[in-house]
């Protein structure tokens, strides 16, 4: 059953364009900010990743156990505004670096 879900959460991942774009602009904040050693920017981009997997599975699992009903065009719309969002962020502020803080409260969403 684990592994049945552990594939099923990469699927959810691959599959989900909304996920890759906001995941691909947090990965550039993080990039952004550290350092340009290679560990840095590695365990930035680990922390970052880790943070939206783990808040989005939370979110996940309370749906799938029924605890969590949200109607899904407000969800979407929140979803598109978090790509917005942090898109304008790193647009328009060159030092404005997304962290895992952002990644884990997006993941949520």
């Amino acid at each position: 059953t684990v592994v049945r879900f552990l594939w099923l959460g990469i699927e959810h991942l691959l599959t989900g364009y909304d996920h890759l774009a906001f995941l691909a602009l947090l990965l550039v904040g993080a990039l952004r900010g550290a350092s340009a050693a290679p560990r840095a920017a590695g365990l930035a981009v680990l922390r970052v990743v880790t943070a939206f997997t783990l808040a989005h599975s939370v979110t996940l699992g309370l749906a799938a156990a029924g605890v969590l009903r949200l109607p899904a065009a407000p969800v979407e719309l929140a979803i598109a505004a978090t790509i917005v969002a942090t898109a304008l962020g790193l647009l328009l502020r060159r030092t404005w670096v997304p962290g895992w803080r952002l990644a884990f409260a997006i993941g949520l969403v």
